[in-house]
């Protein structure tokens, strides 16, 4: 028994064709389609590991790939909740797959600050993991700037200054600009998926997704994804109070320098 069991865990990783992680912005929606991928029976992803840092730090493929399993299986145990949202998905793989074909991790902000910090680090991925897929998670930035304001304020038990939100709408733009560097570097390597598509049509958007890592995307598959996602109501940026008509244009100004971007605007649905 033990040896048939080395022999599994020597093995379970052949078959793993795709390595992808997630660039993004806090607040856009990544721990939902982090969910989804997860629950697919060929896929593990792992919530929140940082497994930039690990690559970064040197860690062999196997143990990488080991240590997304183990966060897996974990995130599912516990609940597979995160801030305050459940992402459980009845009757899927989620901590479990069928056979392994794709493998990777949920962080987007954190894996952005990593290339920021790091210019070889991209290329250390490269050779831990030569077929690498970048998810790039898109979300109206006033809702995404409106919803880390609001956070950090809770954590910090204080109500932010003008300053301190100018200064978060320049660490959002500051992020856009490296993702931006990277989709004209990467082009092939990148998905860009806008999470308010993934609401309406959470069909189209997870098929799209699954054909683009390389992944099947079965019919109950689809369904049971589908069925805990929904509109979350009112926007964010609705119900916050920073928004005055001048740091309206100055982001809208912001936006208009990014394709990805294109279309959104603080009244826009």
């Amino acid at each position: 028994m033990y040896l048939l069991f080395e022999a599994y865990s020597m093995n379970k990783f052949q078959d793993i064709k795709t390595f992808t992680f997630f660039i993004g912005y806090p607040r856009s929606g990544h721990s939902l389609l982090g969910a989804c991928l997860d629950a697919h029976p060929n896929a593990i992803i792992s919530h929140e590991l940082d497994a930039l840092a690990l690559i970064k730090n040197g860690i062999s493929r196997d143990n990488l790939f080991e240590a997304i399993l183990k966060k897996s299986k974990a995130f599912y145990k516990d609940g597979s909740q995160w801030s305050g949202y459940a992402y459980r998905i009845p009757g899927m793989w989620q901590g479990s797959f069928e056979s392994l074909e794709v493998i990777g991790d949920k962080r987007g902000g954190g894996s952005v600050k990593h290339l920021e910090d790091d210019n070889s680090l991209l290329e250390k991925v490269k050779v831990l993991a030569p077929n690498y897929k970048m998810i790039h998670v898109v979300k109206n930035p006033f809702d995404c700037i409106s919803t880390s304001i609001q956070k950090q304020e809770q954590i910090q038990e204080r109500i932010f200054s003008k300053e301190d939100h100018q200064r978060k709408i320049e660490e959002f733009f500051s992020r856009a600009k490296t993702i931006s560097a990277i989709i004209k570097k990467e082009p092939d390597h990148v998905s860009t998926i806008r999470y308010e598509n993934l609401i309406r049509e959470p069909g189209k958007v997870l098929t799209e997704l699954c054909s683009y890592l390389g992944l099947v995307a079965r019919e109950d598959y689809i369904n049971a994804c589908a069925s805990i996602i929904w509109p979350t109501g009112r926007p964010s940026r609705q119900r916050s109070g920073i928004w005055e008509s001048s740091l309206i244009h100055e982001v809208q100004i912001q936006i208009e320098q990014f394709d990805f971007f294109k279309g959104y605007t603080f009244h826009s649905e």
